[in-house]
């Protein structure tokens, strides 16, 4: 159900879709919030940057470092190389996690939308799929905004579910600080 969601609000972003670019040089740190099934909260932190290689690639570096209640800790990071037109994108790369006991690597995809819906306010949504081999498999999805106030900085927001292989789910949203460089 949420992956059909998630699906239609992509399609219905391209009608308003403004011919302004939406930026695949910046950094943003946030501050992210969230739980995991049954019912354990955490905090923590997220740090993106995404460098263009050319018009239409780049690399993306995605950190998210998280604390959960009463202990414990979540860390994971991807490193992976996007394509993207005016509107669509899709990332392929390498993530590891470290976290409950134990820390496995693998690959990660992603596709997803970003557009420009105003002058200065971007939409985007993505959906996704990460193998990390014995510590599980998800599929991840969300959406998220940038409203830029400056001709280069911006707040950002985002909210993604992980949904584990395994069972249960990870609800995450998160406010933060974005930086066209």
């Amino acid at each position: 159900m949420k992956t059909k969601f998630l699906a239609l609000a992509l399609v219905a972003l391209a009608p308003f879709a403004v011919m302004a670019d939406v930026s695949y040089k910046y950094i943003d740190f946030s501050y992210q919030t969230g739980s995991v099934d049954p019912a354990s909260d955490f905090d923590g932190f997220r740090f993106m940057a995404s460098v263009p290689i050319n018009d239409s690639w780049y690399v993306k570096f995605d950190y998210t470092d998280v604390s959960f209640d009463p202990t414990g800790s979540l860390s994971d990071y991807t490193l992976a190389l996007g394509w993207h037109n005016d509107l669509l994108f899709a990332n392929f790369g390498y993530e590891s996690a470290d976290g409950g006991g134990g820390a496995e690597s693998g690959y990660a995809l992603d596709f997803g939308a970003r557009s420009m819906v105003g002058e200065n306010f971007e939409l985007n949504g993505h959906i996704g799929y990460a193998d990390l081999g014995n510590f599980d498999t998800f599929m991840r999805y969300g959406f998220g905004g940038v409203w830029m106030f400056g001709d280069n900085m911006g707040v950002s927001f985002n909210y993604d579910i992980w949904s584990a292989d395994t069972g249960g789910d990870l609800d995450t949203m998160g406010v933060g600080f974005r930086f066209n460089f």
